[in-house]
């Protein structure tokens, strides 16, 4: 069997899905790691992602901590889902809602 042949043979492993979500940081839990995110639009409802060592924070070009967020800003969250569970790997937080 060639290389070729084995790599289009060997089964292929489902990769997470990538999206961006938009809304409005509604929690912070530091305890499990993660944020809920209010969805703007019909029905209005929360996520939960998690946050993981490789998540980068940011906001106006600076670093954050999860520490440092605060309920009520706009936040763009980019993320991958797998198994169900939304994980960040990257949240950018613009500005208060109002």
């Amino acid at each position: 069997m060639t290389i070729l042949a084995a790599v289009l043979a060997a089964p292929r492993v489902a990769s997470p899905e990538s999206h961006v979500i938009s809304g409005e940081l509604a929690r912070v839990s530091l305890p499990r790691q993660s944020v809920g995110v209010k969805l703007i639009g019909p029905p209005p409802r929360e996520i939960e992602v998690r946050i993981g060592p490789e998540t980068i924070l940011s906001s106006r070009g600076r670093t954050l901590r999860l520490a440092d967020l605060r309920t009520g800003e706009r936040v763009l969250v980019a993320c991958t889902d797998e198994a169900g569970v939304h994980s960040a790997q990257r949240i950018k937080l613009g500005g208060r809602q109002r």
